[in-house]
């Protein structure tokens, strides 16, 4: 089951904007069925209601599907909680999850405060603010973590990011995520591809990217705006 695009909802609440803040990746589940007529829209349906409920208690600051063929991950869940096992449980409750579609696996981010900030103010003053979804590349970074923040400083340094920020807590294995970067939507996912090649983080293979494309609405991420 495909997030829907129209997928991002902000409560006050969530904008103060403190980090860390927890990457939920939503991925299909390899044990998914198919399921009988009219069961995907009645998942869907609760799926929705549920992100409005996370939104609304301020859980939720953004949130997005990707556009990968073929598809490894449906979408994201940026939330604020108290911990990553407190993110990972509610983001656990979601009926796609619970009704065996996807699964959830959580990530602690310190990406920059103010994700969603102005979106939420724009659509508060005026609702029928458009929504301006447009795909970004989006991109996973392994490998050693000490090389992660030279990387993402020179490029938000050059105006390419839209956010960016290392993962911590993860266990001290290469293979491990040690960063997430966001590119503005004005860099293809192709011109994003070109300019980290060049980069000598990924030139040595300190960091080995791993490239996506994530749909998100206009105004949601701080470095854009």
């Amino acid at each position: 089951m495909r997030l829907l695009p129209l997928f991002l909802l902000l409560s006050s609440l969530a904008t103060a904007g403190a980090s860390p803040w927890y990457l939920v990746f939503i991925r299909p589940d390899p044990a998914r069925q198919a399921l009988a007529p009219g069961e995907g829209e009645r998942i869907q349906s609760a799926h929705m209601a549920n992100i409005m409920a996370m939104a609304n208690s301020g859980s939720l600051v953004a949130a997005g599907p990707f556009g990968d063929t073929p598809i490894t991950i449906s979408g994201i869940f940026v939330m604020k909680a108290d911990s990553r096992e407190a993110a990972q449980t509610l983001a656990a409750k979601d009926p796609t999850v619970t009704a065996h579609r996807n699964t959830v696996d959580t990530h602690t981010w310190n990406a920059p405060a103010g994700i969603g900030e102005k979106y939420f103010r724009m659509h508060k003053e005026n609702p029928q603010t458009p929504e301006g979804m447009a795909r970004r590349a989006f991109v996973m970074f392994r490998g050693n973590a000490e090389a992660a923040p030279a990387l993402l400083e020179r490029l938000r340094g050059q105006g390419k990011l839209g956010i960016a920020g290392d993962v911590t807590g993860e266990v001290k294995d290469e293979a491990a995520l040690r960063a997430v970067a966001v590119f503005k939507p004005e860099f293809t996912p192709e011109q994003a591809r070109a300019i980290l090649e060049e980069q000598p983080e990924i030139r040595s293979g300190a960091l080995r990217p791993e490239y996506h494309q994530w749909w998100c609405a206009a105004h949601v991420l701080p470095w854009e705006d």
